[in-house]
């Protein structure tokens, strides 16, 4: 979008445009990747003040530090809807007030500490939200303790692969896939097709975990949180990489992981995967997670179901 607008460096009028490159931000200490619309001078190239574009600038880091770090707008609203909850009902169960619960169901705001782990504990298991309205003294309707009721009753499902989670295997699985130097993307998705290949032959997952359609391939919030304990504990080490003007972390062994968890044919599925995550590159592992059915027929910000590990490409 072309436009004449006064340039502070060149000290007159000039011919400006809008360019999109990538950017790095830090939000609460983090890195985040978004891509960048800047409005520039045509003579000098250097940045104007656009307040809409810089003000767009602010909310895509909040979003991606969300998406990354935190928890993501969309995942709230998913679970909302899911359990037929209004904004006021969810505000009311954990605390906040509702125009707080819209900041972060909109990601213009990144929630304080304490809402997030609230968050967290929930999207991961609904019936905790039970157990949490049970020991406090709600005004609930009628309707809403129905609801409340029911947030226990789905704890195994098609979306974690009816298997509770299995934090301990998810570690294992990571320190397993560590044992080559390896970025985040190939984590996340090497942990889906472990998953997902795993209920493909046993009708449940390995890890219990559920996988969300995000734009980059199948995700898992979760995963962050165990390769953060897996630094802190010292088993995994971390190097941040620069490539084509992105920042980004490479793991590797800090200790030689134990494998005494997984059976004989959970060792051959983590030791096939291994390898082809070691033979394949970030964007390779990518696009074969974007060309499998569940990815493909999975709404945006959804979870997947496990029945599309029936029809998974990617065998192993």
């Amino acid at each position: 979008m072309k436009e004449i607008r006064f340039c502070e460096h060149c000290q007159q009028a000039r011919q400006t445009e809008v360019t999109t490159h990538r950017k790095s931000l830090k939000v609460k200490g983090k890195t985040v990747q978004i891509n960048a619309k800047t409005r520039i001078c045509a003579s000098c190239h250097k940045h104007i003040y656009d307040e809409k574009l810089d003000n767009a600038l602010s909310e895509q880091a909040i979003r991606a530090y969300n998406e990354t770090y935190g928890v993501n707008g969309e995942d709230i609203v998913a679970f909302r809807k899911k359990h037929q909850m209004t904004q006021e009902t969810l505000a009311k169960l954990i605390g906040i007030a509702k125009k707080t619960l819209i900041s972060y169901e909109k990601n213009r705001a990144v929630p304080q500490q304490s809402h997030l782990n609230t968050l967290r504990l929930i999207l991961d298991d609904p019936g905790k939200l039970k157990k949490m309205a049970d020991l406090q003294d709600h005004d609930l309707s009628e309707k809403e303790r129905e609801i409340v009721d029911n947030l226990d009753k789905d704890d195994l499902t098609e979306y974690n692969g009816f298997m509770p989670y299995q934090k301990d295997l998810v570690k294992k699985s990571i320190l397993f896939f560590a044992q080559n130097k390896i970025s985040m993307t190939r984590l996340m998705k090497g942990l889906f097709f472990l998953d997902f290949n795993h209920y493909r032959k046993n009708a449940v997952s390995l890890t219990g975990l559920t996988y969300w359609k995000y734009e980059h391939g199948p995700f898992n919030k979760v995963l962050y949180e165990c390769v953060a304990e897996l630094v802190e504990e010292g088993s995994l080490q971390a190097e941040e990489m620069q490539k084509n003007g992105e920042t980004f972390s490479l793991y590797s062994l800090g200790s030689k992981p134990g494998l005494d968890a997984f059976d004989r044919e959970q060792k051959a599925l983590l030791e096939a995967i291994g390898k082809y995550l070691s033979d394949s590159d970030a964007q390779n592992v990518s696009n074969d997670s974007h060309d499998e059915q569940a990815w493909k027929e999975t709404p945006l910000f959804q979870p997947i179901s496990y029945v599309h590990a029936l029809n998974m490409k990617n065998t192993f």
